[in-house]
């Protein structure tokens, strides 16, 4: 009855805590001020990347310890563009189709404040994870197969003579190679948010539950 209620429990939280979008195209580019205003200015070189900002954070944690972290955003504009919001420290969101979203802490300071976003494909990472899945696996098979061996008796003697499979150690480091690639493509992969120090706008025209920092 417990495990049923946990799972239910569960259940319920993830639907709460989905990441939601609450981007509306009449909603305005600025809110409330709350602090000196800052002037943040986005650019990349990609299209259809869309800037937003954190307004909520929400965690639950069931009775069995399982825990689900739900983060809400409003999108504000599609990059390169320009928008307000009070000084201080905020978390700016960049999603996009095809893209692996991102989200990065930032202290805005009254004035200026230059980013720029770099997309990373959602299709390289999960090709990927595939790739490491699969080196990972060759890796652990072919480690296996070297340390347990082959055993073979001979038929005259009795005399029973062990050996390692010819294929088992390229297939390991085969699959260690490949595993790396894998692990290499995810964290190429990865959107980021940097500040720049200064001007341009460049070219261009923009969830699971518990996305934090750089996806």
């Amino acid at each position: 009855m417990s495990r049923i209620h946990n799972v239910c429990l569960l259940a319920a939280m993830a639907s709460l805590l989905t990441l939601s979008n609450q981007a509306s195209a009449d909603d305005d580019a600025v809110i409330p001020a709350s602090g000196p205003p800052a002037k943040v200015a986005v650019r990349t070189d990609a299209s259809d990347v869309t800037i937003g900002y954190v307004t909520r954070r929400a965690a639950a944690i069931a009775s069995n310890g399982a825990s689900a972290i739900g983060v809400e955003w409003k999108d504000v504009c599609v990059a390169p563009c320009e928008f307000q919001l009070p000084a201080g420290l905020h978390e700016l969101v960049a999603t996009g189709p095809g893209y692996v979203g991102a989200t990065e802490k930032v202290q805005l300071r009254p004035g200026d404040n230059h980013f720029v976003v770099k997309p990373g494909s959602s299709i390289m990472r999960w090709g990927g994870w595939t790739l490491a899945a699969l080196g990972l696996s060759a890796l652990a098979a072919g480690i296996t197969f070297a340390a347990m061996g082959t055993s073979s008796v001979d038929a005259t003697t009795g005399n029973v003579t062990h050996s390692t499979p010819s294929w088992a150690v390229p297939l390991a480091i085969a699959g260690g190679l490949a595993a790396g690639g894998g692990l290499s493509m995810v964290v190429l992969s990865s959107t980021s948010i940097q500040r720049e120090s200064g001007g341009g706008m460049g070219r261009g025209t923009f969830v699971g539950a518990g996305y934090t920092g750089r996806f």
